[in-house]
């Protein structure tokens, strides 16, 4: 269990609680998309900003010629996940080299997790493809069968429309992508995902036809997730975010972050009266609930109030004491000046037992734990 204790206004809209290994994240992000040598867009300044804001351990690793190599397979175990990003390349292995293809299935096959964000990919890689068939890497380890190449072409002014398909990691997002593809606007390529033997991920809403551009697969020895649809263009960067956090989740075998949508819940009323189990209070009962407010919220539009001494809200994490693992918790707090702020952390499901971290928040702004 996991127990609040606060003495101020918490700006609680979006609450991720993340169940992780008991290692941190160990990831290898490997930029390919040419800004280095070629006049292509930086997408790495998306992906940095997604991974410093769920403060992931990681290694940046920039192929500053895309007529070369990424990195190599020794470098390459050294990481738990990788992350690999192309811009605007299309052709002449620009996205991937023959090598890099091969050191990413070794990777894989001893037990390893890629991320890969490939517009035109598929082109550059597979420019005959339709069918995929069995020794092809994107069959292989994405388990994609079948695509139509450049279904849906996004220019300037124009965005992308996407949504994450039901029971995916990305169960519940809806978002938009724009062309952000050097000066000119070079357009998003999105590769139609006719069949896999993975999960849709991402559903792209671009007419004339809805249909999938991403996939996440469990190869048993190994996860991927794939998106022909760039991830660097999604504009909105707490999505970005989010749904980086729930590819990370998918790859230590989580079932996928949980986020409370505050926004739903109704003004005035009380938070676990309303959102029930896991939320409590320390009493049991609605007399230390805390009160649902349209005030100070952090993103639009709800957040909720903690006064001292009359509000004990809890998150239960589960039913057992938590011995192992990592967690990963995330919320904004704001504390009116002169005034001070407080939570804590158990790791028992009796309340009073086995306090594990106190963290404080003086009247002047400074936190200690």
């Amino acid at each position: 269990m996991r127990k609040f204790t606060l003495s101020v206004l918490v700006l609680l809209v979006s609450v991720l609680f993340l169940a992780q290994s008991a290692f941190s994240q160990n990831i290898l992000a490997v930029d390919r998309d040419g800004s280095a040598d070629l006049d292509f867009t930086d997408c790495w300044p998306m992906y940095m900003a997604a991974l410093d804001a769920n403060g992931y351990m990681y290694t940046y690793y920039e192929v500053t010629d895309l007529t070369g190599d990424g990195p190599d397979l020794l470098t390459m175990m050294d990481y738990d996940i990788i992350f690999w990003f192309t811009g605007e390349g299309w052709a002449s292995n620009q996205t991937m080299s023959d090598n890099d293809e091969a050191n990413l299935a070794d990777y894989l096959d001893a037990g390893g997790a890629l991320f890969f964000s490939g517009q035109d990919y598929l082109w550059d890689r597979f420019p005959a493809a339709g069918a995929l068939s069995a020794g092809d890497f994107p069959y292989d380890y994405f388990g994609v069968t079948n695509v139509t190449q450049d279904n849906w072409v996004v220019e300037t002014p124009n965005l992308a429309d996407a949504s994450g398909v039901a029971g995916s990691l990305a169960d519940g997002f809806t978002f938009q992508v724009a062309d952000i593809f050097t000066t000119t606007k070079d357009g998003l390529f999105i590769d139609m995902i006719d069949a896999t033997m993975g999960m849709d991920l991402f559903e792209a809403n671009v007419p004339p036809a809805d249909g999938i551009c991403a996939v996440q697969f469990d190869g048993g020895d190994f996860k991927t997730v794939f998106t022909t649809l760039s991830f660097a263009g999604i504009t909105d960067p707490l999505i970005q975010a989010d749904l980086m956090m729930n590819i990370v989740d998918f790859f230590y075998g989580g079932g996928g972050a949980e986020c409370e949508d505050f926004d739903a819940l109704t003004v005035g009323g009380l938070v676990a009266d309303q959102l029930g189990s896991p939320w409590n209070t320390w009493s049991g009962t609605s007399a230390d609930d805390a009160t649902v407010s349209d005030m100070y919220s952090n993103s639009p539009d709800n957040s909720f109030v903690v006064d001292a001494g009359t509000v004990d809200l809890i998150y239960e994490f589960g039913a057992a004491p938590i011995a192992t693992g990592q967690w990963l918790y995330s919320h904004y707090i704001y504390v009116p000046t002169g005034y001070s702020g407080y939570f804590n952390v158990q790791t028992d499901p009796v309340p009073g037992v086995a306090w594990n971290l106190d963290l404080y928040f003086d009247d002047g702004g400074d936190g200690h734990f």
